[in-house]
């Protein structure tokens, strides 16, 4: 049967011969063609799965941060709770004292309790600046959920 192809190209010559050309170049190509597209495929499998792992390490890191932040922010509520019932338990030993103790006494116990209280005012404002810390990690929590769900959609 190839003979017969052969033949039948050949009489209608230099036609013949280039239209042969033609149908083997063409499958040759088709064949590199496919091959590229399957090396181009193994490629993007190749770049997504880097991706995937770049942006569990990337997620990891983020709950640790924010697991470091949560832990400062309670051990400051714990601390700022601590100080201000020990003021309150000064201020109740204060005015039991009041009537039996002598008016410099109560005035160093009043000093005291100021300083604790200017104390707890400084851990406040220090405190505020953890807050503000706390909103830039909310937004960047934000920003990090759009882009998850900008990924998956």
């Amino acid at each position: 049967m190839g003979m017969g192809l052969f033949e039948a190209l050949l009489e209608y010559g230099s036609m013949g011969l280039f239209a042969a050309f033609l149908v083997w170049q063409h499958l040759s190509m088709q064949k590199r063609f496919d091959k590229l597209v399957e090396r181009f495929q193994t490629q993007l499998e190749g770049i997504q799965e880097k991706s995937d792992v770049a942006e569990d390490k990337l997620r990891v890191r983020y709950d640790s941060v924010i697991a470091t932040y949560q832990e400062d922010k309670t051990a400051f509520r714990d601390n700022v709770a601590g100080r201000v019932t020990e003021v309150f338990r000064k201020l109740e030993e204060v005015e039991k004292q009041v009537d039996a103790l002598p008016f410099d006494a109560v005035l160093i116990q009043i000093e005291s309790v100021s300083m604790a209280l200017r104390s707890n005012h400084q851990i406040l404002e220090k405190g505020m600046g953890i807050m503000d810390d706390m909103k830039e990690e909310a937004k960047i929590k934000e920003m990090a959920r759009k882009l998850s769900s900008d990924k998956d959609g």
